[in-house]
């Protein structure tokens, strides 16, 4: 990873995570919890970030008492982690936000990202989970995949039993033999609750001791997705 000190190169990345609303990754100082959050704003002539309340809940109560803690957010290829020192926690519609200086240091990582491919919506695949550490068992629709992993939507709720590093097992098939069955374990990495009743929940996962030939599966199917896709586009063009 790349040190920072560069302010407003820093307000920069900040900035990109804020406009893409990537969701954070946010660990209390004295903790191996992992609480998820989102920018709610940034500014650099004011020196300020905010972030919004953690879930779980139980992560408010301990950052409120702690006041310092580390922050990860991915977009697009970049990795940025920084601490943030408390200085205000607010209510907003019973929501609490979270007030700290802009960074003056911070770790920066651009990766080579996997191409991800995003299904419609309009013809859902199911994505059936389930929990290594338990008995939960959960049906969901691919949003999109990569060669790395796999982004999940949900109707309903998400369980407060699923937590960031738990390991699950995915069970779906090929968009375009359903025929074609990939039963593959993962790693929960990215949990997005519901805002609103009527917004999905979402989970992001990690491939995790993927055997070679479902690698390679799962390669071919994303650039076949692919050709499908632009061939789309150049007929509606």
């Amino acid at each position: 990873m790349e040190k920072l000190t560069d302010r407003i190169r820093i307000f920069g990345l900040i900035n990109r995570l804020l406009k893409e609303k990537a969701l954070l990754g946010v660990f209390i100082k004295g903790g191996e919890q992992q609480y998820n959050s989102m920018l709610l704003d940034a500014s650099l002539d004011g020196n300020y970030v905010v972030f919004d309340e953690l879930k779980p809940n139980a992560g408010h109560e301990l950052l409120s008492h702690k006041r310092i803690c580390r922050i990860s957010g991915q977009s697009q290829g970049i990795s940025l982690e920084f601490e943030a020192q408390i200085k205000k926690i607010g209510n907003r519609d019973n929501i609490a936000f979270y007030v700290a200086s802009l960074p003056s240091i911070a770790n920066y990582q651009q990766r080579r990202a996997s191409v991800r491919v995003q299904l419609s919506a309009a013809t859902p695949l199911s994505v059936k989970l389930r929990m290594k550490n338990g008995n939960i068992e959960l049906r969901g629709e691919l949003r999109d995949i990569s060669a790395g992993g796999l982004s999940i939507r949900f109707h309903d709720e998400l369980s407060n039993d699923i937590n960031p590093g738990d390991e699950i097992e995915c069970t779906f098939s090929s968009p375009e033999n359903q025929q074609d069955q990939f039963v593959i374990d993962a790693q929960v990495k990215l949990i997005k609750r519901k805002a609103e009743p009527s917004e999905p929940a979402f989970l992001g996962c990690q491939f995790i001791d993927i055997l070679k030939p479902q690698q390679r599966q799962i390669e071919k199917m994303i650039m076949r997705l692919q050709r499908e896709a632009q061939k789309r586009r150049s007929d509606i063009d």
